[in-house]
């Protein structure tokens, strides 16, 4: 299928803003999530280590 251009599309540079505003909070989320998943991790190996410390 040819991609058709209609005098509706608007014009390219809002889409490249919007784009790029898009990008930038994808960014942010993956920045939000890999921090909280490390934090995760280190609460989950502390709380493993201080019920170890418990057992022994």
């Amino acid at each position: 299928m040819e991609e058709q251009t209609s005098n509706h599309d608007p014009p390219p540079s809002t889409t490249i803003s919007l784009r790029s505003q898009l990008d930038n909070n994808f960014l942010t989320y993956d920045i939000i999530t890999c921090w909280l998943f490390i934090e995760f991790r280190f609460a989950w190996q502390a709380l493993i280590h201080a019920h170890r410390r418990d057992m022994i």
